[in-house]
Formats: structure tokens, C-alpha cells, sequence
């Protein structure tokens, strides 16, 4: 690399705004992530500035600096202006002038580098392994730009056809529900408003149906049905709070339970807080111990029974939402759901769906590492889903189909009436993340909480299951308006990208050819940080039957590809963590040596890379020195939300670490003492007095992580290092030998600090330690 070469992100970037910018930007409606649910994708305006960083040179004096830092803060923000985005591109065309530079993201996933680079005006290619991920990547990046904003309202159009069909198909399964006296008369135990509203309605139209799940009592002298749930809590708001008693009713071997209301927590009378502990309960007919022994037995030996434990609808009188019983929904339940069943059956023939008796993998760092899913009961795909739900999603299915082939007849062209096809899937596939048997209800939003939340597919004691007709949270009409918002606003982002779906350890299968792009920009999977594909899967029992007429390439099989995915899971790697790290850092490894293949002399990798263990990354390490990378910078971005619920103490860190790095030209094994320890001391002294010291807040694991991806550039850029001894230092060591100087530097910094501000370094101190 030559230094007129050095690129802006090798020199500079904004941080602490940067930081800010990415772990604010609105997930609202229009932004990608509100498209489909995936996982781990990245803040738009943080890709943006990897990406426009990674393709203009450096500044070469002091105005031009500031000059491109007050560009690149204009440019790297929600909601940038189209001029100044405009201006970017024109700034890019002039470092690359004889053709739109080649830019690949071979771990696609959730589509945000690639779409940020089709902004910027780059030639984008962006492949990913997943099917489920290819779909949402030509739904993000490909469709919307090759068929403009007018695919939006046929989207619409042909969307609202196909809901209204399934409803009239299914809507012997949501009855009405008159309404009950206690509304009319406006009880004063209940939240009733003015009965002014005209015309007057009869009937309401439950949204969500909240089910326990039931095991039998253990006591023989008992034998009472025993509802399973966390907590009876309904609504926690401060306009009001309501929750659900449970009573005993001994004679009748059962618990029943009555809605209660009050003003405030302390004026219902009880604590709803009281539910199951862990996996165990009790009985509330006969006191007796129901273990979580039991209760796991019951539901893999027997299956769990339900209980319905409230009807929640709209209040057709105004705001707020109505929680009552209802036995005559309960009455007739059963016949219900034996027609559904039936329903169910006879279209899973007809469409010949085989995904329904795939096996739920396992989830979450405890599945990938131990193979077990921690569901009890709910084995395969079929038993995720209630009858109800399962017929509903089927006759979806069957309408997807039958859309596609009218989009044919009525002359809609070829490639239109697929993109439109694949919304339409992806829309259903959308709605299942909530339209399931093992959500959650929140109550303090009033809404039902999805799936995919938190990081892990989690057994669920209670359960909302939705109406997708209804019209309030998790409707149809909902993820309509969520996909056809992010058509509109990516319309007119740039000329589409290349999507290609292929294991990025075979580049060249997927056609990338030898030293063809100017940059690879890429977010590889964060060692065993993220069940990608078993998460997938969720939607891909989906989505294989809709779709698979118009790709069965891709969409061929049960389930997700597993095989060459690039993530340590040792339930699938030979069972050890051993085992797990070896194939992690073997894939890795081969797909980084592929973008050393397809990278320009000149290119620049940036690797998005967070992860707070060593294993994770000595892997990382080990995949770029044998792939012949040498890092020339690193940068930490603060890309988490601060609610970020699905990782909270887990692996994973508030920042990214933006990983820059060239092909390594030089081949000489470096000394520790003497080549290494220098420049690593004044990178590490250089990251703690800037990202710590120096008020961007940065401590604990993110520094340490930050100041090893910094300290790569001392590490890496020799084929080997060795000790004066000549033994080899490893990349574990390594991350060692950084973590101690990082603290050193610290206690050095602390005693230069006035004691009011040491007590808090000597704290942040720790953190490092205890990570």
C-alpha cells in the first residue's frame, strides 16, 4: 500500500457522533429492519460511512479534514438529504473514474451494507448462504430499485386480495363476540367510555386469545387441571392496571380466573407477579409441589393441554383495550379447532408442504453448544403453531399461489409478478413471528411480542395466539403497511444489486472472478453469537411451500442450509467447543482467502466484528493472518440500541468494531520484543487516552475489543511472530498480552487523573478484568 493510496476510513472517522448517530437510528417504519425480521443487522448510517470511508483517499491536509469530516457528519445520518447523497456518489466516481466501483458483501444477511452501497452508486454485488436471507436481500436491494415505487401499490392491491380471500376461508374459526352486558351498562369496575358511538355495535372481535398451558395435578388424591404461566399480568400502565386472579375451584378441579382492574398496582389485591418458578409451579387446588421434573415429563410424554385465560379486544367505544372472559368462545372451542385440524390436514396435502415435521433445532448459545431446543413437548414445526394458526397460514399459502398465477394471466410481466410473489411471502412470513404458539404477550405495550425478539426460539407457559384479521396488533394490515413502506422509501436509492445466494468459501462458484473488486465490506457471523440459520427456520417453514415454484434452487430442501455455514455450533460440529472453533475458524478462514482472490491489488476489506470472548476473537485473528490480511485500522461504532433486550449479558457488545484491512505483501515472521511490543504499547496508550480518557465514554469489554482490533495492525501485518525464543506466539496469546496492556495503561492514565475522576477509571478497570 502506498500512502497516496490510504483510504479516509485508514485515517479517520467521527466517532463519538458516528456512535451516536448508529445506536439512535429510528427502526421505524420504512426502515429495512421493519421489512422482515433477521438478525444482527447493522445501523444503516454506520454502514453508509464504512462504505463512502472505504472508497475515497485520505485527506491530504489539515482543511481537507475538516472539510471531510463535516461532509462525512452531514452524510452519516438518518435521513441524509438526496444532495448530499448525490455529492457522495460524484466524490466516489472521482476516486474510481473509469467505472462505478465493485463493491461485495458476502455475508449479506439482512441486506443493510449492500444497500447502503447501491446508494453510494457502487456496482453492489451481495451474496449470502441463507435462503431466507436471499429473499429479503432481492426484496431490499434488488426489486424496489429495478421496478420503482409502483411496485408498492401493486403489492398492496394483490396483498389485500389475498387477506380478504383467506378471511372469508378461515372465518369460521373467529366467531364474534356479543357484547358483554357489564360494557353496555358501564360497570364501574370496568374502563367504559361514552356510549355515543354510531351505529351502535352487537358484536366484538377478539385480537388475541391469552392460553395457558395445562398439565395434570400430581397429587392422585387430586387430579385438578394445573394452568402453567409466568404471571397473570394483563396490563402495567400508568392509566391503569389489570391482571388476572386465579381462584381455586376445588369442587371442580380447576382454576378459574376474573379480570380485576384498579387505578393502581397496589389496588388490585394481589400480586399477579406470583406465577411459575423457572419450570415449576404448584397446584392451587391441593397445595401440592409441581416440579419442573414433572412438568418437563408431561409435556414431552403426554403433551400439554390449554387453558383459555382471557379474551382481549378493542374497545369499539373508544381507545384501550377490553380483557374479559368469555365461556361461550370457551364452549365451543374444541369443535373449532377439530375443523381447523381437518382444514390443516387436507391443505398440506394439496399443496404437498413438507416442512410442517421438520425438527425445531436448538437456539441461543446453550442450543448451539448442547443440541437440546428446551421446549418439552414441541418437537417439530407443526407443534409451534395452533390448529387454528397452521390452517390460516396454509390457506395464505394456497392464495400466494393462486395470486401469482392471476398476476400471469392478467399480463403482469414475468419478473414483476415474481417480486410481487416474494413480498407477498414474505408479508405471511412476517405476520408468523407473532402469528404463533410460543409468543408473548407485553403488557406494558398491550401488544403481542414476537418470536424472534429475544435470541433464541424459548418455551412459552402462556401465550397470545393473534387474529391477523382484527385489525390491532399483529394484523395483516399492520405488516402490509411495515413492507410496502420500505419499498417506497428504497425505490429510488440507486440501480440494483447482484443477488446471488452461494457459501462465501466459494466465491467462484457464484461467478466473482480474480482481482474484480475494489472493496469487500462485510459482517461475518460473530463466532457462536447468532443461531442465524436455526432462527431462519422459523420463517422458512414458511416460506419454502410459497415460494419454492418460483426457486427451487434455492428452496429445496426441509430446512435451512447448515453445513457450511460459518458459525461455531458444536451440536453440529462433532459436539465440542473444540471442535465448534475449529470449523468457525476453517470457514472463515477459506471465505477470507476468497476475498484475497477476488480482491484488486489495491482493494480494502472491512470486517464488522463484534464479539467479547478471546475464542471469538483468536478465530478471527488466526482467519486473517492465514487468509494473508494485514490490518491497517480499526474503529469501534457504537451500532446497539440501548434496549437491546435479546443481549442483554450475553457475548455481545454495545460497539462494532470496523475491522480495515489490505493484502499483506511482506512474508517475514516479525520478533515480539522487538517489532511487535512497540507499536502495540503505543496503539493500545493511543485507544485508551482517545476512546477512554479522552470522553467518548468507551470501557469495559468494548475498549479492550477496540484496542485488540487497533493492536492487529502490530500483530498481523507479519505472516508469524515469534519470541526472542522462537516460539510462536498464538492469536489466544496475543489477545492476552492486550488485555494486559490495556490495563497497564489504564492504572498509568488514572494516576495522571484528578481523584474524582479516578474512582470511575479504577471501575471500568474492572469491567475489563471480569470480562
Amino acid at each position: 500500500m502506498t500512502n497516496d493510496d490510504r483510504r479516509l476510513i485508514e485515517d479517520y472517522l467521527p466517532i463519538p457522533w458516528l456512535s451516536a448517530e448508529a445506536s439512535g437510528e429510528p427502526r421505524t417504519k420504512g426502515h429495512i429492519s421493519t421489512l422482515h425480521p433477521w438478525r444482527a443487522r447493522r445501523p444503516l448510517v454506520a454502514c453508509r460511512a464504512a462504505i463512502y470511508s472505504a472508497l475515497v483517499r485520505a485527506p491530504g491536509s489539515e482543511d481537507e479534514h475538516e472539510r471531510e469530516e463535516r461532509f462525512l457528519k452531514a452524510l452519516c445520518q438518518w435521513g441524509a438529504p438526496q444532495e448530499t447523497v448525490e455529492q457522495a456518489r460524484q466524490r466516489i466516481a472521482a476516486a474510481h473514474p473509469t467505472t462505478a466501483p465493485r463493491v461485495l458483501d458476502c455475508f449479506a444477511g439482512g441486506g443493510a451494507i449492500p444497500l447502503e452501497a447501491l446508494r453510494l452508486g457502487c456496482d453492489t454485488h451481495a451474496l449470502d448462504l441463507n435462503p431466507v436471507a436471499y429473499l429479503i436481500l432481492k426484496a431490499t436491494c434488488e426489486y424496489p430499485q429495478r421496478y420503482g415505487a409502483s411496485l408498492s401499490v401493486d403489492v398492496r392491491q394483490w396483498a389485500e386480495r389475498v387477506a380478504e380471500r383467506a378471511r372469508l376461508a378461515t372465518s369460521d374459526f373467529y366467531p364474534t363476540i356479543p357484547i358483554p352486558e357489564w360494557l353496555l351498562e358501564g360497570a364501574a369496575d370496568q374502563r367504559t367510555l361514552a356510549r355515543t358511538v354510531e351505529p351502535r355495535p352487537s358484536t366484538l372481535t377478539p385480537f388475541v386469545f391469552l392460553w395457558a398451558r395445562t398439565v395434570t395435578c400430581p397429587n392422585p388424591q387430586c387430579g385438578a387441571i394445573v394452568p402453567l404461566y409466568r404471571q397473570t399480568w394483563l396490563r402495567q400502565k400508568k392509566s391503569g392496571y389489570v391482571a388476572l386472579r386465579p381462584v381455586a375451584q376445588r369442587r371442580r378441579g380447576r382454576v378459574e380466573f376474573s379480570v380485576v382492574e384498579a387505578p393502581e398496582a397496589r389496588g388490585l389485591g394481589f400480586d399477579p407477579s406470583k406465577g411459575m418458578r423457572g419450570t415449576a409451579t404448584k397446584c392451587l387446588c391441593c397445595g401440592s409441589a409441581v416440579s419442573a421434573k414433572y412438568v418437563r415429563a408431561y409435556g414431552n410424554d403426554e403433551g400439554f393441554g390449554q387453558q383459555l385465560l382471557s379474551v382481549i379486544c378493542t374497545n369499539p367505544f373508544g381507545p384501550g383495550k377490553l380483557y374479559f372472559i368469555d365461556d361461550s368462545w370457551v364452549d365451543e372451542e374444541e369443535q373449532r379447532q377439530s375443523s381447523a385440524e381437518e382444514r390443516a390436514t387436507a391443505l398440506e396435502r394439496e399443496l404437498r408442504v413438507v416442512t410442517m415435521d421438520a425438527a425445531i433445532p436448538p437456539t441461543g448459545n446453550a442450543g448451539l453448544a448442547t443440541g437440546k431446543s428446551y421446549l418439552y413437548g414441541i418437537e417439530r414445526f407443526r407443534d409451534a403453531y395452533t390448529s387454528r394458526q397452521r390452517a390460516v397460514l396454509l390457506e395464505w399459502v394456497g392464495q400466494i399461489h393462486r395470486a401469482h398465477q392471476e398476476m400471469l394471466h392478467s399480463g403482469v410481466e414475468g419478473g414483476r409478478a415474481q417480486a410481487i410473489t416474494v413480498y407477498l411471502s414474505l408479508w405471511m412470513s412476517r405476520l408468523t413471528d407473532r402469528f404463533n404458539a410460543l409468543a408473548r404477550w407485553d403488557n406494558t405495550r398491550e401488544t403481542v411480542q414476537s418470536l424472534t425478539t429475544m435470541k433464541r426460539i424459548a418455551m412459552t407457559w402462556d401465550y397470545p395466539e393473534v387474529n391477523v384479521f382484527a385489525g390491532s396488533s399483529g394484523s395483516w394490515q399492520s405488516a402490509l403497511d411495515y413492507v410496502t413502506a420500505v419499498i417506497d422509501r428504497e425505490a429510488d436509492a440507486g440501480r440494483p444489486a447482484t443477488v446471488l445466494r452461494g457459501s462465501a468459501t466459494r466465491l467462484a462458484t457464484a461467478g466473482l472472478s480474480e482481482s474484480s473488486f475494489d472493496a469487500v465490506i462485510t459482517d461475518p457471523p460473530y463466532y457462536d453469537n447468532e443461531s442465524y440459520a436455526e432462527l431462519s427456520d422459523t420463517f422458512y417453514v414458511w416460506l419454502q411451500p410459497a415460494l419454492q415454484h418460483l426457486f427451487p434452487e434455492h428452496l429445496s430442501s426441509q430446512l435451512t442450509p447448515k453445513r457450511l455455514e460459518c458459525v461455531a455450533a458444536a451440536y453440529r460440529q462433532g459436539g465440542t467447543k473444540e471442535d465448534a472453533y475449529r470449523h468457525f475458524e476453517a470457514r472463515l478462514a477459506e471465505a477470507l482467502g476468497e476475498v484475497r482472490r477476488i480482491l484488486k491489488p489495491e482493494g480494502v476489506l472491512t470486517l464488522v466484528y463484534a464479539h467479547r470472548t478471546t475464542a471469538g476473537w483468536a478465530t478471527l485473528v488466526n482467519a486473517l493472518r492465514n487468509a494473508e490480511f494485514e490490518v491497517t485500522e480499526a474503529w469501534p461504532v457504537e451500532t446497539e440500541t440501548k434496549s437491546r433486550a435479546a443481549h442483554q449479558g450475553d457475548a455481545a457488545l454495545r460497539s462494532s468494531i470496523f475491522i480495515v484491512a489490505r493484502p499483506r505483501i511482506e512474508t517475514q515472521t516479525g520478533r515480539y520484543e522487538d517489532d511487535v511490543v512497540p507499536m502495540l504499547s503505543e496503539i493500545v496508550s493511543e485507544r485508551v487516552r482517545t476512546l477512554w480518557n479522552g470522553g467518548q465514554g468507551l470501557g469495559g469489554a468494548d475498549l479492550l475489543m477496540a484496542s485488540v482490533g487497533a493492536g492487529l495492525r502490530a500483530y498481523t501485518r507479519f505472516r508469524h511472530v515469534e519470541y526472542a525464543n522462537g516460539d510462536e506466539m498464538t492469536p489466544t496469546v496475543f489477545m492476552r498480552e492486550v488485555e494486559g496492556a490495556v490495563l497497564e495503561t489504564m492504572l498509568k492514565e488514572i494516576f495522571d487523573l484528578p481523584r474524582s475522576l479516578s474512582d470511575s477509571c479504577i471501575r471500568a478497570g474492572g469491567d475489563i478484568a471480569g470480562d
